[in-house]
């Protein structure tokens, strides 16, 4: 087992080919059927068996809210059940955020379906925050060509700013191309060449970018849909989410 390991330079920087960092030879294509493969849910101390073990019922289904304190389940195997409850806590994840007007094709994708890919772009356009700027290292360091689009004035907006300056000295020191204070305006992915254009703006000028992959990375939103209405009105919260996507309950986000 690798406990620490510095990264220091890349030897090679051919897309699509085995990559050598530090004497550690890089093949995308046998490290995703071994991380896709491990079971974190059913295995000796998956989420499962910790269920189990600590006596807490699963029912694996789709449940409806009938009033504020029951919820009807269909389950999975063809049979429904009712639940009475006391209180109810929704936990129900979140989802990706895309940018209006876009939509996922196979160039153009989420950090989900990017790490479950076998196979390198040549070049890729991301978007700079905390998980653009992750996978723009990882497919910089296999030799992908990597743009960086934000919108804020700097990378990881969110962090401190000596952060976002550093982290911007250092990817650009990898050949990184950083584009800062840039709105996207549109994504084609129907071009007959097979690369997709992003059109942005930047300083008041339009230019197109082009790529083989489109990496968004944007942030999160709840999973509230085909539901939350119901919820709300239980909860008698006039509004079922705020304009962030956030979930307004009795006066508190």
């Amino acid at each position: 087992m690798v406990r620490r390991l510095t990264v220091s330079s890349v030897t090679s920087s051919m897309a699509g080919r085995p990559h050598r960092v530090l004497g550690v030879l890089l093949r995308l294509k046998s490290l995703t059927p071994r991380s896709t493969g491990l079971d974190y849910f059913s295995g000796p101390q998956g989420v499962h068996y910790l269920m189990r073990k600590n006596g807490i019922t699963e029912y694996d289904g789709w449940g409806t809210f009938a009033d504020d304190h029951t919820l009807c389940v269909a389950r999975s195997d063809g049979e429904s059940e009712t639940l009475i409850f006391d209180h109810c806590v929704i936990a129900t994840g979140v989802t990706t955020r895309l940018l209006p007007g876009t939509r996922l094709s196979d160039s153009v994708v989420t950090h989900e379906e990017q790490i479950l890919a076998e196979e390198l772009p040549g070049s890729v356009v991301i978007g700079g925050g905390a998980i653009g700027v992750e996978f723009a290292y990882v497919l910089r360091a296999y030799g992908v060509n990597v743009t960086i689009v934000e919108y804020r004035d700097r990378v990881v907006p969110t962090e401190d700013a000596e952060v976002s300056t550093e982290l911007a000295k250092r990817y650009r020191e990898l050949g990184i191309t950083i584009l800062t204070s840039t709105r996207v305006d549109a994504v084609d992915d129907t071009g007959p060449a097979g690369k997709v254009r992003v059109t942005v703006t930047r300083d008041g000028a339009t230019e197109v970018l082009e790529a083989d992959k489109v990496l968004q990375a944007v942030g999160f939103a709840p999973r509230v849909e085909g539901y939350m209405s119901r919820v709300m009105t239980l909860l008698t919260v006039p509004s079922a989410a705020t304009w962030a996507g956030s979930c307004a309950v009795r006066g508190r986000w």
